[in-house]
């Protein structure tokens, strides 16, 4: 055989090789970086929705703003071993506002449920006045917190406070107000929901 030929098929078989070990190899070294990338970042508690891999490039994309792209997530990717380089890129969005951990309680402890009156009346039912003393605790637990008491009459929005207030959470604290049409029993942390 000629030496050219022989030089032509070296090289062919040399870019073969290098293209099934690639394509074999590189899909397994992305998960391997996305695992390990995944993993310290829910160790640092910042979410990883946005993260993937080109080899071992990484890109993390979210709402500009957002935890998923911010110099920390950054950082944290770029120092998984084997990760190459880490690029962001925003995605169209907003965030969502932050909600207020005393407002998040009060929500999960109403999901659902409501503070319940004798029929039109605006006298609590003992179910009524078990679920606010479930919700004592919560307002007691932060009383750096000013509350709104939204309910269906100005007349039940002031017996929740009258009965909260007596349980020992500060009047000052507290507001009520009627929201005819509401329906339901709301509490907002002031200047939230």
């Amino acid at each position: 055989m000629n030496s050219r030929l022989v030089l032509i098929l070296g090289l062919a078989a040399l870019g073969i090789l290098d293209f099934v070990c690639i394509r074999t190899t590189r899909p397994a070294v992305e998960k391997e970086l996305l695992s390990r990338s995944v993993a310290v970042l829910k160790e640092n508690q910042i979410p990883s929705g946005g993260v993937s891999f080109d080899g071992r490039d990484a890109l993390l994309a979210g709402v500009k703003g957002s935890p998923e792209v911010s110099d920390r997530a950054k950082q944290l990717v770029q120092d998984v071993e084997g990760v190459r380089i880490v690029t962001i890129e925003f995605i169209p969005g907003t965030l969502a506002p932050p909600v207020d951990p005393v407002q998040a309680k009060l929500d999960a402890m109403l999901r659902g449920k409501r503070i319940e009156f004798a029929g039109q009346s605006a006298t609590l039912t003992a179910a009524g006045r078990a679920m606010l003393d479930r919700i004592v605790p919560i307002l007691a637990a932060a009383p750096e917190v000013d509350i709104e008491i939204r309910e269906l009459t100005n007349s039940r929005a002031a017996v929740v406070k009258a009965y909260l207030v007596a349980k020992g959470i500060a009047p000052i604290r507290l507001s009520a107000i009627g929201t005819p049409g509401g329906g339901t029993s709301e509490f907002a942390v002031a200047g939230g929901k």
